[in-house]
């Protein structure tokens, strides 16, 4: 089935130091945000995984503390938690804590695209269809972004998120496909499938030269290769990285096993547009 209705995003930022000894590791902030729940249950089809996403994400971070990280202090926001005040009040944290020698990311998963306007944002749990004050603009979270210190990585897992506009932006971003697409989830990975396939490299399989960490360009070659192939071509990743941000960002310390996940654990996807009940997924994240 699809993700859709209104917006949501699946977005992580990074704050970077070079990891060269141990005792230079980087502490890490976080704020992981899935909705799956909406005040207005309309908003509901679709995202029965965001929450979890949100979820799952935090968990593989907070793994890393005393390997990648000194120490990891996450913020987790799901459903009636992620109310417009309460990401706004996650931001703050984030921004007040964050160093630039720290990693800080924001992940937020659930309903996202454009409005009448053609502007991507971001539905959250309180978010009214009739009152565009209720949503989370992108170019106002990419301005709060760019007051956070240090060198950041936005991840976003929503229907259109390719459309968040990157361009210009002093952070390196992962969206779950391009401008034009939608974003999906399955019941038999439990997750939207950028989510997953993102997790699946930060576990292990993007560890392309199994050295024991995963950078940045190795994630980004992951899930490039991966996620078409995934769901059948319908989404493809759109990811960004400015001037200065180096592709061998360390981004998630794997080890000398790391976990290497099977091919064949997503179903092949319709030939032509499934009903709720037959589908490839759950609903559009748009």
């Amino acid at each position: 089935m699809k993700r859709f209705i209104c917006s949501v995003a699946i977005a992580i930022v990074f704050a970077v130091a070079p990891i060269c000894q141990a005792q230079e590791r980087p502490a890490l902030y976080m704020v992981s945000v899935g909705i799956s729940k909406y005040k207005d249950q309309r908003f509901e089809k679709g995202v029965a995984f965001a929450a979890k996403d949100a979820q799952d994400v935090a968990n593989h971070f907070a793994s890393q503390r005393g390997k990648m990280f000194s120490s990891v202090e996450v913020r987790l926001l799901n459903d009636q938690q992620a109310t417009k005040a309460g990401v706004e009040k996650a931001l703050d944290w984030l921004q007040a804590n964050a160093k630039p020698n720290a990693y800080t990311l924001f992940f937020f998963a659930g309903h996202g695209g454009p409005n009448a306007l053609g502007n991507y944002e971001c539905s959250v749990h309180d978010t009214n269809l009739l009152l565009a004050s209720t949503r989370l603009q992108g170019s106002w979270l990419k301005d709060r972004l760019h007051k956070i210190q240090g060198k950041r990585i936005v991840v976003l897992d929503t229907c259109h998120s390719g459309g968040f506009g990157f361009k210009g932006a002093e952070f390196a971003a992962f969206a779950a496909c391009t401008a034009k697409q939608i974003s999906y989830e399955h019941p038999s990975i439990q997750n939207g499938f950028f989510t997953r396939c993102f997790l699946d490299g930060l576990r292990g399989g993007a560890d392309l030269n199994r050295d024991g960490q995963v950078t940045l360009a190795e994630i980004e070659q992951y899930v490039n290769h991966k996620l078409p192939g995934m769901t059948e071509n319908r989404q493809q990743l759109t990811h960004y990285r400015p001037s200065g941000f180096s592709a061998d960002t360390p981004l998630s310390h794997v080890g000398s096993n790391p976990i290497v996940p099977a091919s064949h654990s997503v179903p092949s996807a319709p030939t032509s547009n499934p009903s709720p009940q037959q589908g490839f997924k759950t609903g559009p994240r748009m």
